[in-house]
């Protein structure tokens, strides 16, 4: 973000064999110069990530409504993270789950998707923490999203199993990367091809679990070159789909 433009980004991906990005929702405006390059290059907008508070007058931020009615029958989702100033799980659950219906209204009428995300030391910290809001607010365009690099934050390296067949019929997005589990905070989110822990398990748990959506790569903050470290991670997806998928499977 902020090193390449839309257009650049666009083709950079075309090239590596990517099928699209998610993005940082910032204005409308911004959106719209965002779909015009990737529509460009026949790549898709799959998240649309947004923030959202609770315990403040502004739950979402200005133009949101104008952003969704934008995206109309893209398929792209809204991926919707969610603080509160409290910091007290659970507690305000009343007040999320209003916050998550008014988004969820305004994806529903444009034919889209919330997929609630998981995000380390925010109020929803866990898949676990969205499957718990997903049943309370109760509407058939809510879902919520395995974050893997939080969860290995989260200490939940050992449960994702247990969470990826919880979440399932819920699960409307995942991303992965290579990570550290152990190690410092920065060795949580690397290059796909490097770090300690195993991301194939987690495939083969997804597709056994019947996960058939969107599967993304986790790039926030990872040191070199951009569109290196980019060809990296997909050489090492694509050993990991020949280790996952058998033949004439995708």
């Amino acid at each position: 973000r902020g090193q390449l433009t839309p257009d650049r980004q666009a083709a950079v991906l075309k090239e590596l064999g990517y099928d699209g990005i998610s993005y940082n929702f910032t204005t409308t405006e911004a959106l719209a110069g965002w779909l015009r390059a990737f529509d460009s290059q026949g790549l898709r907008i799959f998240g649309l990530y947004v923030p959202s508070w609770i315990g403040r007058p502004e739950h979402l931020p200005q133009g949101l409504e104008a952003a969704i009615s934008l995206l109309q029958g893209r398929d792209t989702v809204i991926w919707l993270n969610m603080s509160d100033a409290k910091k007290a799980k659970g507690d305000s659950d009343e007040e999320a789950v209003q916050v998550i219906r008014q988004v969820a209204s305004w994806a529903e009428r444009a034919g889209l998707r919330v997929a609630l995300y998981g995000h380390k030391d925010l109020y929803i910290e866990t898949a676990e923490d969205g499957l718990r809001l997903v049943r309370k607010v109760k509407r058939k365009n809510v879902g919520c999203s395995i974050n893997l690099c939080h969860e290995l934050m989260y200490g939940n390296g050992d449960r994702l199993r247990e969470i990826v067949h919880a979440c399932a019929r819920h699960l409307m997005l995942v991303s992965i990367n290579g990570a550290d589990p152990d190690g410092k905070p920065d060795g949580y989110i690397q290059t796909l091809d490097r770090g300690s822990y195993d991301v194939l398990p987690f495939l083969q748990e997804l597709k056994q679990a019947g996960y058939e959506g969107p599967v993304g790569l986790q790039c926030y903050n990872v040191a070199g070159d951009i569109v290196e470290n980019l060809k990296k991670s997909m050489g090492a997806w694509r050993s990991l789909q020949q280790r996952v998928f058998q033949q004439g499977e995708r």
